[in-house]
């Protein structure tokens, strides 16, 4: 036709083209590849060339990879070696070195099942086959095992990490196909367990909720706390569908699952103890003129409570009033020295969740509490070899940073204790979880995050579950990311089971009267066993009931039971959830359905505001929407808060206030200059009262009445 149109080969010359030539259109190349053929062909014969050939032909692709060879084709195809092929499996094979994408038998299978038929007959009329056995072959259905090839067969998203870390820790900028040795510090068990729970899990979720165009996502991270090892790390549902590491990419509101550090702060500054009493009651705060309102999930409130029952049941309202009460920047600055290093508002909601972290993130907060308060450094590789045979020389691990008092930290993890004993995660125990372990669940505006954090000395697990695109979920921490940490927790239980928290040195048990934080007496109404460190511990017997004096009746509704304030009956605990926000003109304000809702029907309103006791010391009355009480916070700036006082015994401080410090003499406010109230108080033990309708501002401390117009 006047010009080149088609080359004709051998098989011998096809070999010799894809291993030892090109695929250049030129005659050069045609004459090498002819030569080069009979020479092959004279050393080794037909069969050998053959078998190279098999080896080396192209039959189509499998995930990411190409299929080289009958060998990779029976694998990726079948699931089995070659060797073990029947004779229509390896018909089908033998048809697809014509046309590998048009012959597949998982994307073509009638053309597969064709060509198949059309080798079979050839065999039948070649006489490699008798005719009986070419019509049975030829009536059996094609029954494909595809295997795909993984690029990353072995934890892909830990495998990605730990080439990262290898290029930033330890230098190693050129991995591939050098010969590099990746020691990691993946436990292989653990990691098929927590791809198991995480598979497992979310089938279950998305049982029965067919249509749906969107795929649910999980991560899973568990690391030994005790040195910062990874253990398992499961980025998504799928390595080959999408390569995004949520573990370490994905920026998720955390919701609840933050307000062990609110607490943190408060118990590691004093401020607060696990006994503290703090008002479940309505609660306005206004900063400038947005307005936020928090509520609980139930939309009911508990009268007084224990900053352990707040925490273990997950109420909002105590929540942000411990954080109001130690200060935002004290919060964020533990959240800082705990591991989170994305944008943290100082703003109240903050105490709430309400700000975006990843899962590995949280991984290093959770780790920080189950090594009492030190922050281990998170990493996946314990050493790289060079290809030469030398250990590559990288930069050292930081040393573990104190980031919370061991005393503080240790109190955290028993109130965490109680959240999975009798609290939002008491499910677990019906899920296989046994042993003296730790965790906080965590839900989101619209459900959109459900997280849960659990962890033992010496392991931490993050759980997270949602969709990529942000869209709300039917779910609840408790009800989709609880499950997978349960499933796996039980599956990597220890022979000799979860071993109980180390108590640190210098904390004492005490049984004290909540209402004044004093020891208590057989006369008080309500007492409680708690943990305080040394110097917080009370050392008087309560002074309210003392002996002798007129009988006294609980005036608390501390230690009752959640009531729904549908139906009147006690709420399980384990089915309490944490409220929706959403952010509004007016601020953050609650929305969304009520739990175990999936049809996003409206939450019932709010339980009307009720009256209850005032402050059991203070006399303080109760705040409330009907009287028009709250707090007020005013974008001014703030006075640098005093340096906490030696800790000492001999002191007894009231509900909210820190027990056992020892107040400092008041400084004179004339000589010190500045027009501000609050500077005679550094050290000082003191409460608060507002009276919106006269503008006052009262402070009642140790030594003396301060009052001023707050205008």
């Amino acid at each position: 036709r006047g010009g080149d149109v088609q080359g004709g080969s051998t098989i011998t010359q096809q070999l010799v083209k894809n291993v030892y030539l090109s695929s250049r259109r030129t005659l050069k190349r045609k004459a090498e590849e002819a030569i080069i053929a009979m020479m092959l062909e004279l050393r080794h014969g037909k069969r050998p060339v053959l078998e190279a050939y098999l080896n080396e032909i192209y039959l189509g692709r499998s995930g990411p990879a190409n299929v080289i060879g009958l060998g990779a084709a029976a694998r990726a195809y079948f699931g089995k070696d070659a060797a073990e092929l029947s004779l229509t499996e390896a018909a089908t094979l033998a048809g697809m070195i014509e046309s590998p994408a048009t012959l597949s038998p998982i994307d073509h299978p009638e053309r597969s099942v064709e060509r198949r038929n059309r080798v079979l007959q050839r065999m039948g009329e070649l006489g490699w086959i008798s005719k009986e056995r070419m019509q049975q072959a030829v009536a059996e259905p094609l029954t494909p095992h595809p295997q795909p090839v993984e690029a990353r067969p072995i934890a892909p998203y830990f495998a990605s990490q730990a080439a990262a870390e290898a290029r930033e820790r330890f230098h190693a900028d050129d991995l591939d196909g050098r010969g590099y040795l990746l020691f990691a510090t993946l436990r292989w068990r653990d990691q098929r367990q927590a791809e198991a729970a995480v598979a497992q899990g979310l089938a279950r979720l998305e049982t029965g909720k067919k249509g749906r165009r969107r795929a649910l996502q999980s991560a899973l991270v568990s690391v030994d706390p005790r040195d910062g090892s990874v253990l398992a790390w499961v980025g998504g549902r799928s390595y080959e569908r999408s390569q995004f590491d949520r573990v370490v990419q994905a920026h998720r509101q955390v919701g609840s699952a933050f307000k062990p550090v609110v607490y943190g702060a408060a118990l590691s500054a004093g401020t607060a103890s696990p006994a503290m009493l703090l008002q479940d009651s309505p609660i306005n705060v206004r900063i400038g003129n947005a307005s936020w309102q928090p509520q609980n999930y139930d939309r009911s409130y508990h009268g007084w409570v224990t900053a352990r029952m707040a925490l273990e049941q997950s109420l909002n309202i105590p929540t942000v009033r411990v954080a109001l009460q130690v200060g935002m920047p004290k919060v964020i600055a533990l959240a800082r020295e705990m591991g989170m290093t994305g944008n943290l508002p100082a703003v109240p909601s903050l105490a709430l969740g309400v700000f975006e972290a990843t899962p590995y993130e949280m991984a290093e907060v959770y780790s920080t509490l189950a090594a009492g308060g030190l922050r281990p450094p998170l990493h996946t590789l314990a050493a790289v070899v060079k290809p030469e045979g030398d250990k590559e020389l990288g930069d050292d691990l930081p040393a573990p940073r104190r980031a919370m008092p061991p005393e503080a930290a240790y109190q955290v993890t028993s109130m965490l204790q109680g959240v999975i004993d009798h609290g939002t995660a008491a499910a677990s125990r019906s899920q296989g979880v046994d042993g003296p372990l730790a965790g906080k669940t965590g839900t989101t505006n619209d459900r959109r995050d459900n997280w849960f954090a659990g962890y033992s000395p010496d392991r931490v697990s993050i759980v997270w579950v949602g969709y990529d695109d942000n869209s709300p979920t039917p779910f609840s921490g408790a009800s989709a990311a609880l499950p997978i940490w349960s499933r796996f927790t039980a599956a990597v239980r220890p022979a000799k089971g979860y071993g109980d928290f180390p108590q640190p040195a210098g904390m004492v048990k005490a049984t004290v009267d909540p209402t004044t934080g004093q020891l208590a007496t057989e006369l008080c109404p309500y007492r409680v066993t708690e943990l305080f460190a040394e110097w917080q511990a009370p050392t008087e017997f309560c002074q309210r009931h003392a002996p002798g004096g007129p009988p006294q009746q609980a005036d608390l509704t501390l230690g009752q039971p959640l009531i729904d304030p549908e139906t009147g009956q006690p709420i399980d605990p384990a089915a309490t959830e944490e409220p929706h926000y959403a952010i509004t003109d007016d601020g953050l304000q609650v929305v969304g359905g009520n739990p175990g809702d999936e049809d996003g029907t409206p939450a019932a309103p709010a339980t009307p505001a009720r009256s209850f006791p005032a402050h059991p010391v203070t006399g303080a009355p109760a705040a409330g929407d009907e009287t028009g009480e709250g707090i007020l916070i005013r974008p001014t700036r703030a006075p640098k808060p005093p340096e906490p006082a030696e800790p000492a015994t001999g002191v007894a401080g009231a509900p909210g206030q820190p027990i056992g410090k020892k107040a400092a003499p008041p400084a004179d406010p004339a000589a010190s200059g500045d027009d501000n109230p609050f500077t005679s108080l550094a050290g000082t033990n003191f409460g608060v009262d507002f009276n919106p309708s006269a503008d006052r501002l009262r402070v009642v401390s140790d030594h003396a009445l301060h009052e001023r117009d707050v205008g």
